[in-house]
């Protein structure tokens, strides 16, 4: 949920509200449940010194642990985890997770 959350707070600083926009794609392709979402954003994206995202919320102190979390899950699930801005206005997040088999 954290990544749709992000992604309606980001099209929500978004200047015009035309251009405001999120999309999320979920589908399952065995042993992997695809989630993709893309969302519009005012180009701002932050990054510490090893390259990883940093919240741009105001208190940073007491934000910025969703990506984390989402990246121990990916982790968790011998899973990928994808954040990129090929367009200048458009942040992507991409991951694949493995379902896991029963029993």
């Amino acid at each position: 949920m954290n990544m749709l959350d992000n992604a309606l707070e980001a099209a929500a600083k978004v200047a015009f509200p035309e251009e405001r926009s999120v999309s999320l794609q979920i589908k399952v392709s065995a042993p992997y449940l695809a989630i993709r979402c893309e969302n519009s954003y005012n180009g701002e994206v932050k990054k510490d010194k090893k390259g990883r995202l940093l919240t741009t919320k105001e208190n940073p102190a007491v934000h910025g642990y969703g990506c984390r979390q989402m990246e121990k899950m990916a982790k968790k699930y011998q899973s990928v985890l994808l954040f990129h801005t090929e367009d200048p206005h458009i942040f992507t997040v991409e991951t694949a997770l493995r379902i896991p088999e029963k029993g």
